[in-house]
């Protein structure tokens, strides 16, 4: 039971009137903006069966292992920085390593193998910064454990 805002009685939720004074709307309602989260989660939906949070140490890997794919971006469900992120790093290693043989500097094999390395070692800091990071998110907007 509420008060009535005029007069001070006993007034349900229910009644438009205060029996008592006749204030018309007698309790003050408070009007929200926002929507409470929980009203809006259901653990029978079937969107929160499936989601599986992200692991920092899948990432580590999938960046030191194949970073050159661009799969710690796919991982993370970033498809376009995946995609973005291969075709970067194919340009550069084939483009680097045909640099090396072109000005007769070295070989094309050890050529490629420096150059590779090199971006192994990219990918693998890249990989490190996620597993470091405290704030890094997926694309879903969840963060990473």
């Amino acid at each position: 039971m509420n008060k009535c805002r005029q007069c001070g009685a006993k007034v349900s939720d229910t009644e438009a009137i205060c029996p008592v004074c006749g204030l018309i709307n007698p309790i003050k309602r408070k009007t929200a903006k926002t929507i409470d989260i929980t009203t809006t989660f259901s653990i029978d939906d079937p969107d929160s069966k499936t989601y599986k949070p992200k692991r920092k140490r899948n990432v580590v890997l999938l960046f030191a292992l194949l970073g050159w794919s661009g799969i710690g971006f796919h991982y993370l469900g970033y498809h376009r920085d995946g995609i973005l992120w291969s075709i970067f790093n194919m340009i550069l290693i084939g483009g680097l390593s045909t640099l090396g043989v072109v000005i007769r500097v070295i070989d094309w094999w050890p050529s490629f193998i420096f150059v590779t390395a090199g971006f192994y070692l990219v990918n693998l800091v890249f990989g490190l910064t996620y597993l470091f990071a405290h704030d890094r998110k997926d694309a879903s907007g969840q963060f990473i454990e």
